[in-house]
C-alpha cells in the first residue's frame, strides 16, 4: 500500500492524498506528480465551502488563490477593504460566518 501525501502545495495543513500521485525519481531527487491538480483543488474547494463552519485562514487564502483574485477583489465581492482580507489570511481577524457576509 502507498503511503498518504501530505498536499501541501495546495497551502492547507490537512490534506492527505491516499491515491491519485505518482512519485518520480529524478537526478535531483524525489518529485510528486498529482493527477489533475486542478480538479483535486476544486474538490477540496467544494469541501472547504459546503461545511458548516467558519473559514480558517488557510482556506480563505486557498480560495482567493483558485479564484485568482487579489486581496483586494476578493475585499471588494465581500464588501470589505483588502486589508482585512489580509488580517483574515493571517489569522489576525476571524472571518464572519458565512450566513453574515452579504
Amino acid at each position: 500500500m502507498k503511503k498518504p501525501y501530505h498536499y501541501t502545495e495546495c497551502g492547507l495543513d490537512y490534506v492527505y492524498l491516499m491515491d491519485g500521485f505518482e512519485v518520480i525519481r529524478t537526478s535531483h531527487g524525489p518529485v510528486v506528480q498529482v493527477a489533475n491538480a486542478s480538479k483535486l483543488d476544486r474538490a477540496i474547494a467544494m469541501a472547504i465551502v459546503s461545511h458548516q463552519k467558519r473559514l480558517t485562514d488557510q482556506e480563505v487564502r486557498f480560495l482567493r488563490g483558485l479564484m485568482d483574485m487579489t486581496q483586494e477583489e476578493l475585499g471588494r465581492t465581500l464588501g470589505k477593504d483588502a486589508q482585512t482580507v489580509a488580517r483574515w489570511e493571517k489569522g489576525k481577524t476571524e472571518l464572519p460566518p458565512t450566513e453574515d457576509i452579504a
